[in-house]
């Protein structure tokens, strides 16, 4: 009975200590965040890959994650915003392809040098559905 009650504690350990590994961020990295984002709350980090970070946070009260490379560069901006922020144009041609259609998420995509996109998750019989399209209404 102790042998198992020690393997299940050695296993409960195990699996704490997993769970709770702290993501080591680069000094850059952080500097360029908090530069970037200098009211950001509720700051979550982990690692991308082995050069890139993501941070999920709030910003002016939004739901955003950004990526940096390990040099302090960002990568990409995702900000959650509901449907009355989305440009009209993009509304209007998820809703001309997709009639009768829901909106379940909708997140405004920034990347470094490139023209602001927008990831739309619909409802279409049944199904979830990702799409992306640019701030005219383009699919990309």
């Amino acid at each position: 009975m102790k042998k198992i009650f020690l393997l299940w504690a050695s296993l409960a350990l195990i699996a704490y200590s997993c769970n709770n590994r702290k993501t080591n961020v680069p000094e850059p990295v952080k500097q360029a965040f908090h530069s970037k984002f200098p009211g950001a709350q509720n700051i979550s980090w982990s690692k991308e890959s082995k050069t890139e970070f993501e941070a999920e946070f709030i910003n002016e009260g939004k739901n955003v994650s950004a990526n940096f490379d390990k040099n302090g560069d960002w990568v990409i901006i995702e900000t959650v915003i509901n449907e009355t922020e989305t440009p009209d144009a993009v509304k209007k041609s998820v809703l001309s392809k997709y009639p009768g259609t829901v909106f379940i998420s909708i997140e405004k995509t920034e990347r470094p040098g490139k023209a602001v996109s927008y990831e739309v998750v619909i409802k279409e019989n049944g199904k979830k559905q990702e799409l992306e399209l640019s701030e005219d209404g383009t699919f990309i």
